[in-house]
């Protein structure tokens, strides 16, 4: 009787660590999809148009699920029209800059060295959060943001070639270093209007408009595609890049922000070179080193130092303004 009476504590316990922690599960889960997606992407566009590739990935993902959750949820969504065009606006600018400057980026560069261009997406939103006086820098913000990008330049520069930048190399870098500083703008602008409505809804509209966006673009090079172009050694990754990564990405990584805000939902981006380079390793067999260690124990620990000052921050901002600002009358 005891231990059946225990299930219910247990079981409430668990619920409120998830419901408490629901936007960090959110983002560890980005880790692993976005992390074995450069693998996917990567090895994709050795010899398939990258332009093409990307069309496919979206619209699949649309056909499959967004097109009909977008008819599903349509007659219940509730976005006033000054957000919906915002967002959609933002959305076909900012995440189709971001995706183009990503496909094509990884067919110049490495997995590695494209992951680590993206990981600077919160050294972008922080710069742009202080210059909007929306964050205040501190030591302990700016050393933890150092101690991660130590570490995920000591997990790319422990590769077997490590950072061989060639002229392609340099343009795949400079490519990946504009598309995640337009990442992290899209993020910031959009963060009101996240917070005013339904994460469902605006990660629906998200992809819609992203996949509508990218197929218009790659229209001139599906158009000479082949039918042999298609091979079984294409479609996993056409699957997994759409199905997986986009879909349930885009729905995730939307949750997420809502929960945890910009600041912190970017520092995991600093995650992605360490599970890239676990991925190389398991599927391509690429090495790991005691640098990829030490690296991944870098980044770790200034994702969690960044994490403890955004949530020590928020908390304290959200208890000073129930001291000096009176509730409101409903």
């Amino acid at each position: 009787m005891h231990i059946n009476g225990s299930f219910p504590i247990l079981y409430s316990r668990l619920r409120s660590w998830f419901a408490a922690n629901s936007g960090d599960i959110a983002m560890m889960y980005m880790v692993i999809v976005v992390g074995m997606n450069f693998v996917v992407i990567r090895d994709a566009v050795n010899g398939f148009s990258p332009l093409a590739f990307n069309a496919l990935r979206f619209s699949l993902a649309s056909l499959v699920i967004m097109v009909p959750l977008l008819v599903y949820r349509l007659p219940k969504m509730t976005i006033p029209r000054r957000d919906l065009l915002i967002y959609m606006a933002t959305s076909s600018v900012g995440l189709t800059f971001m995706q183009l400057m990503l496909v094509l980026a990884l067919e110049l560069t490495t997995a590695a060295n494209t992951s680590l261009m993206m990981a600077t997406g919160p050294a972008w939103t922080v710069m742009l959060l202080v210059a909007m006086r929306r964050q205040r820098m501190n030591r302990y913000l700016a050393g933890g943001l150092l101690v991660m990008f130590a570490g995920t330049s000591l997990v790319i520069l422990s590769g077997g070639e490590g950072l061989s930048l060639s002229a392609d190399d340099l343009l795949g870098c400079a490519m990946m270093l504009a598309g995640a500083a337009g990442a992290a703008a899209y993020v910031v602008m959009i963060q009101p209007v996240i917070e005013r409505n339904n994460s469902l809804d605006l990660g629906i509209i998200k992809h819609t408009v992203l996949s509508a966006s990218l197929l218009i673009i790659g229209i001139p090079a599906l158009a000479q595609l082949q039918p042999a172009d298609l091979s079984w050694g294409i479609l996993p990754n056409i699957a997994f890049a759409g199905l997986v990564a986009s879909v349930s990405g885009t729905l995730v990584s939307t949750f997420a922000q809502r929960k945890i805000g910009p600041t912190r939902m970017k520092v995991y981006d600093n995650i992605m070179p360490i599970s890239t380079a676990v991925f190389a390793f398991l599927v391509l067999g690429e090495p790991l080193t005691w640098l990829q260690v030490a690296g991944g124990a870098l980044t770790i620990g200034g994702v969690m130092v960044v994490r403890r000052y955004s949530t020590y921050r928020m908390q304290a901002a959200q208890e000073k303004a129930r001291k000096l600002v009176p509730a409101r009358q409903t």
